[in-house]
C-alpha cells in the first residue's frame, strides 16, 4: 500500500482509501475514484499525477494523489 503520488507509471492500482475533506472525497468518487476502484497511473511527476478511471483520464494535484492510498493489482 502507497500514495497514489508514489505508485509506478504504468500500474493498475486498487484504490484503497481516500483521506481528504468529506466534499472532495465525494468529488473524487464523482470522477470514477473510490475505494474498490482500478485505475492505471498514465503519468506522475513532482507535482501532479494523471490516472485512467472509470473511462476518463484525470489529472490530480501532488497534494491530493498523495492522500489517495493505492495498492497494485497483481496480474493486471
Amino acid at each position: 500500500m502507497c500514495p497514489l503520488s508514489s505508485a509506478s507509471e504504468g500500474e493498475v492500482l486498487s484504490v484503497l482509501r481516500v483521506r481528504l475533506e468529506p466534499q472532495e472525497v465525494k468529488k473524487l468518487g464523482e470522477m470514477g475514484i473510490s475505494p474498490g476502484m482500478r485505475l492505471r497511473l498514465v503519468r506522475r511527476d513532482r507535482f501532479s499525477v494523471v490516472v485512467d478511471a472509470a473511462g476518463s483520464r484525470l489529472a490530480l494535484g501532488g497534494q491530493v494523489a498523495s492522500r489517495i492510498w493505492v495498492a497494485p493489482v497483481p496480474g493486471a
